[in-house]
């Protein structure tokens, strides 16, 4: 397993609606990570256009 602090390059295999201001991605990434009740994770996002966004988030 990768160091916690090691980014990886996801793909986004489906988008999800979940309400009409929220939305739902689900990610592959090269090697799954596991995680634990109350661990959060950092996305970075970087569009086409060459926008760039970073969130964390609850898992």
């Amino acid at each position: 397993m990768p160091a916690s602090s090691s980014w990886q390059t996801g793909v986004v295999t489906a988008i999800g609606p979940e309400t009409p201001h929220a939305k739902t991605f689900r990610l592959r990434l090269a090697e799954p990570r596991t995680h634990r009740a109350g661990q959060f994770y950092v996305v970075r996002l970087t569009a086409p256009d060459g926008y760039h966004a970073q969130r964390a988030r609850r898992v």
